[in-house]
């Protein structure tokens, strides 16, 4: 139904940039290829070209009527990846120069990775009645010149200032491609009715249905007689086998569905043969409307292995119950042992979504785990793993911690975000128990200084951060809120304490503060520019440990799970800073920069950035990284990456980002 209720004047036409869209020029060449004139009018075939090869656009043609300029046939064309979808919409005069879509034909052809299908829709419309808006009929305007139509609008100081640029734009003797968009723009904005304008400016996004689709009961029932008298178009012969072996299959399910009835199922499971295979792979047990039970499964029996623990043999369990649509509950226990240390782990994790349309959240957890000194930006414990066993190469530096942690999210106001966060946390050294690796190395210690070694302390911290991106514009979905866009960046301020509130005499005590101003900007639907810049101090560092100073998101390892556009990729690992710092990051996406414009390879799938990272701290006065990478649909990237440290060169890596790391590792937190 989206191509339906699309409009080819919008913007988008099926999620694509329409030929006919204000900024057209700018994504599509026309040509004028034929001219036909038929008895009552005269009819312009105009070909559609697309600037580049890029699933977004079409090709095509166009079949504009003379001095109405009405559209009377779209036939245009979109592929991606082997699938090609072809648009063929007819208009016809529903009023007086009033020309609406009344029929479509799509057709799909699909020949990828070794499958080949096709498909065809038809769709007919029949308008019963048909409105029309005389306050912005375009016969209006265009019976005025620019001149009469600014001296006949309201006079408020934002119009006079478009009015007064239009009057500039049209004084050219020649408007180039940019000034005609640039004035099209502004005659949008000065003729824009005003409901649509505080719509448009409404923070909250709401989707108006444009189309109500009511389905006669009887419209299964009805035989090929009747259809065949209301279809415009016949049934192609394929289309009457295809119909033919649905109803075959609904009349065998008809059958099952009446033959179950008799049957009695013991199990909280829909299909209790699905039982085996959710005990090995892990699922969800839906208990009843408000209750779900989630098993980790077999597969999650060994959840790492690291050269301090060994492996982790145990399971995890989550409970979620809903009160209602909009708030819910969730318990999630774990239980390990491990290995190497031979004794028991264990972790319980629970969260409270409250409010929804202010996005409160309450968490808590508790638990005695190994964890990682850069808690705050460290790396995959999943790869870590693979690395630890399969290389002998241990990334991560751990230390004991028997903890408790409580955090809560709000929103005060709509972009105001304010999040707190108190943590007691018993920590003491590890040294590796094991060195167990497939290539039998000889692995590094745990924490490779004794400078950095210490007795064992009870740490405890609270956290205050609090985050404002103005004018956030949101839509509303099942009773919650989900932020979607602002045209504006996001400043952050967080502020960290460390108490000593239970070990007077060992416990870290400290004042940091950070803030941080971040944004990505749309250039065009093809090149995005993003930036994050923050910077940061402690104020006082009486007594500090290595799992309080301040780290950086490194990507040590081949293969990361995060993204190129916040991290650095050759530091030093652990780099870290305890007195103060500045870092930033920009990067621009482009799905044209360099390889796309050859014309060979328009036809993949795949864009292109360049990164420049910087880091400035009381030990590293400059250092800076610079990159470039191509992307894959948003599954991966993989990037090359050069580092200078003092204005010396600092060496060259080549990193694999797969963020997907984050779906299948479950890290305990």
């Amino acid at each position: 139904m989206s191509i339906i209720t699309s409009s080819i004047y919008n913007a988008k036409l099926d999620d694509r940039i329409s030929p006919l869209s204000s900024g057209a020029f700018r994504f599509y060449a026309f040509k004028l290829e034929d001219v036909d004139y038929k008895e009552d009018f005269i009819v312009n075939k105009i070909k559609v070209i697309p600037r580049k090869k890029n699933p977004n656009l079409f090709s095509g043609y166009l079949y504009i009527l003379e001095n109405t300029w009405n559209v009377y046939i779209a036939d245009l064309t979109t592929s991606e990846l082997g699938t090609s979808l072809n648009y063929r919409i007819n208009y016809h005069p529903v009023k007086t120069f009033v020309y609406l879509p009344t029929t479509y034909d799509i057709t799909l052809n699909m020949n990828t990775m070794g499958v080949k299908g096709s498909g065809r829709y038809f769709a007919s419309i029949k308008y019963n009645t048909v409105e029309i808006d005389e306050n912005r009929k375009p016969s209006a305007v265009a019976e005025k010149n620019i001149e009469t139509i600014v001296s006949e609008m309201p006079e408020t100081p934002k119009q006079q200032k478009i009015f007064s640029e239009i009057e500039k734009l049209s004084q050219k003797e020649k408007l180039s491609t940019k000034d005609a968009y640039k004035m099209s723009k502004l005659m949008n904005e000065a003729t824009e009715p005003e409901e649509v304008k505080k719509q448009r400016e409404s923070l909250e996004i709401k989707d108006i249905e444009n189309v109500k689709m009511e389905v006669d009961t009887l419209a299964l029932k009805r035989d090929s007689t009747y259809w065949a008298a209301v279809r415009e178009l016949p049934l192609y012969e394929d289309e009457i086998k295809s119909y033919q072996f649905r109803d075959s299959i609904a009349a065998t399910d008809s059958t099952v569905a009446e033959n179950d009835r008799n049957e009695v199922v013991l199990s909280i499971d829909d299909n209790p043969k699905t039982v085996f295979g959710r005990i090995v792979q892990g699922g969800t047990w839906k208990i009843n409307d408000k209750m779900s039970l989630k098993y980790g499964g077999l597969f999650g029996v060994l959840k790492e292995y690291n050269f301090v623990d060994g492996f982790w043999l145990g399971q995890s369990l989550t409970y979620n119950y809903a009160l209602n649509k909009k708030i819910g509950f969730s318990l999630s226990p774990s239980v390990y042992y491990i290995t190497a240390r031979k004794e028991m782990l264990w972790h319980v994790s629970s969260t409270v979504n409250y409010a929804p349309m202010s996005l409160g959240r309450f968490s808590a957890s508790a638990g005695h785990i190994s964890r990682n000194i850069n808690a705050e930006s460290g790396e995959s414990r999943l790869m870590n793993s693979i690395t630890a066993l399969d290389l002998g190469q241990n990334f991560i530096r751990f230390y004991d911690s028997r903890f408790f942690r409580a955090e809560n999210r709000i929103d005060i106001a709509n972009g105001l975000h304010l999040y707190t966060d108190i943590e007691i946390d018993k920590r003491s050294s590890l040294g590796n128990a094991t060195m167990y690796n497939f290539l039998k190395r000889q692995v590094p210690e745990n924490i490779p200084s004794s400078a950095d070694m210490y007795e064992a302390h009870t740490a405890s911290a609270f956290t205050l951060g609090i985050s404002y991106t103005p004018f956030y514009r949101y839509r509303v979905s099942n009773g919650r809120k989900w932020y979607i866009s602002s045209k504006y960046p996001t400043f952050s301020m967080t502020y960290k304490k460390g108490i000593n509130l239970f070990d007077a005499d060992n416990g870290p005590s400290y004042n940091r503060i950070a803030g941080a101003i971040s944004q990505t900007i749309g250039i065009s639907p093809f090149e995005t520019f993003n930036y994050s810049i923050s910077s940061g101090a402690f104020l006082s560092n009486k007594r500090l440990y290595i799992n309080d100073l301040k780290y950086f998101s490194n990507n040590m390892m081949l293969f990361t799970q995060r993204d190129f556009n916040n991290s650095f990729n050759l530091l030093s690992p652990y780099t870290a800073s305890r007195q103060w710092w500045t870092e930033g990051h920009l990067n621009f996406q482009s799905n044209y920069l360099f390889l796309k414009n050859l014309p060979f390879l328009q036809h993949f799938s795949f864009d292109e950035s360049v990164h420049l990272h910087a880091l400035s701290t009381e030990n590293l006065p400059l250092y800076l990284e610079g990159g470039y990478s191509i992307g894959f649909l948003g599954l991966g990237r993989v990037g090359v990456f050069t580092g200078f440290s003092e204005g010396k060169f600092n060496g060259v890596g080549f990193r694999i980002s797969y963020p997907l790391f984050n779906m299948i590792e479950r890290p305990l937190k």
